[in-house]
This record gives C-alpha cells, sequence and structure tokens, in this order.
C-alpha cells in the first residue's frame, strides 16, 4: 500500500522494519531490530508510529513506547491526529487515551493498558527505587510480552562507565539500561531511535546494538560470534 505524505527514505524504513517483523513470524522472540537515528523535526516519530500501526493490525499483543516525559503528549498526538491511531500515555497513576478520558490503574493491573499501544515515561524506570507505583508499573510491564517495542531518545540508556578508564570494561548498567535489555526479551521486534548518535562513545552505541540483539542473532551473530567473544578496545579494531 502507498504511504502517502512520506518522504522516500521513510517509505523505506517503515517498509524494512514491517517486513523484517513478518519475516520471523514463527518465532514471538525474533523480529524487527533496528537503531533509528535521524535529525530533530525530521519525522522519526511519525515513522515509528506507522510501523506500530501496521503491526498493530495484524499482531494480537500490545505495543509498548518508552520516550521521556515530555514528548508523551507529542507522541500520543501525532499518533491520533496525523496517523489515526489511538493510544493511552501513563500519568499519575492511570491511563489517559488520545480523548483525555483517565482510566485509573486497577489495583494489581497498572499495565493494562485500555489501548493496544501504550506510552510509558522513561521517569517511571528511573524512579522505580524511590515509587512504590512507578515500580509496580515497570515490574508489571516486564511480566508482559509484546508485539512491537519502541524507544524514542534511546541515547539515554547508557552505562554508568564511561570514563576513558573504564569505559571497555564490562558494562555497569544504569536503570533504563537494565529495562531495556529485558524488554528486548520481552518483545518480538524493537525500533530504537535518537536524533544525537554520532555524540555518543562508541561504546554507547555498542551497548544499544547489545540490546537490540537480545533473543536477535541477526544483530550480532550467535554465542559463538566474534562480535560476542571479543573485549576491550579490540572490538572496534574488527573489519
Amino acid at each position: 500500500t502507498e504511504l502517502f505524505g512520506f518522504w522516500d527514505h521513510q517509505k523505506y524504513f517503515i517498509n524494512l522494519a514491517f517486513n523484517e517483523h513478518l519475516k520471523y513470524q514463527g518465532d514471538p522472540n525474533r523480529g524487527a531490530r533496528f537503531l533509528l537515528g535521524d535529525g530533530v523535526g525530521l519525522g522519526k516519530t511519525l515513522q515509528l508510529g506507522a510501523v506500530a500501526k501496521l503491526i498493530g493490525t495484524l499482531d494480537p499483543l500490545p505495543i509498548l513506547i518508552v520516550a521521556p516525559k515530555t514528548l508523551l503528549t507529542q507522541w500520543q498526538e501525532e499518533l491520533w491526529l496525523k496517523l489515526a491511531v489511538p493510544s493511552a500515555r501513563w500519568d499519575a497513576g492511570g491511563w489517559i487515551t488520545e480523548r483525555e478520558e483517565f482510566h485509573p490503574a486497577l489495583p494489581g493491573k497498572a499495565a493494562n493498558c485500555p489501548r493496544k499501544i501504550g506510552i510509558v515515561s522513561t521517569s517511571v524506570i528511573t524512579s522505580a527505587p524511590r515509587s512504590e507505583r512507578n515500580a509496580l508499573l515497570a515490574e508489571q510491564l516486564l511480566e508482559k510480552r509484546f508485539g512491537c517495542a519502541i524507544w524514542d531518545e534511546a541515547h539515554r540508556i547508557r552505562r554508568a562507565n564511561l570514563s576513558p578508564n573504564n569505559v571497555y570494561n564490562p558494562a555497569e548498567k544504569k536503570l533504563l539500561y537494565k529495562f531495556a535489555e529485558q524488554l528486548a526479551g520481552r518483545t518480538k521486534t524493537m525500533l530504537l531511535a535518537t536524533a544525537t548518535p554520532v555524540q555518543l562513545h562508541p561504546m554507547e552505541l555498542w551497548d544499544l546494538l547489545y540490546i537490540l540483539s537480545v533473543s536477535n542473532p541477526q544483530v550480532l551473530g550467535d554465542p559463538l560470534s566474534v562480535w560476542r567473544q571479543v573485549e576491550g578496545p579490540d572490538i572496534f579494531d574488527i573489519v
């Protein structure tokens, strides 16, 4: 189907991600795994939203979007106003739909979103140690399975050890890193997006590829792959 309103390169990505999702229909843990890096204001939200819409029409599993809190409303509005896709965003102990209807979370069922697409802030994850309510939501999200997980501003998924003296040591995983790694094992398709990929340390890009590779050997190979075996600075000398 022709995707009117998108540039050619956007249509290419949407088609690529959707076909990759369909390619592994027999495996619930394996699907599309891509890092979308593009400048601010060039349509990443709509590209990813279009992929979510296509997957949502065929896959019975829910879809999760993780983004900074300041972007939740933008995500929801673009999905609804430009793609006619309903969604609900998490806020203040409940879900707010595209029509601004508030659905309070039922006891013990915080992750039961009233829409197929749920949008959750990264602050839910980072504040979990201090907030019992957010900790419960984060825990319940990781008990579910998703047809697609989209993570906006993925460059915030970072290791703690980024100083020159220890950046090549095993990752000291921050909360977002740990959550993303676990989420990758709970979703068929996972798409990461960032507008600032060139500002990352090479090891941070490696970490994002590692997260995408969970249950998906097409990213970094199987357990015997050289990419899995090499540690330290030499990893970037491989051609």
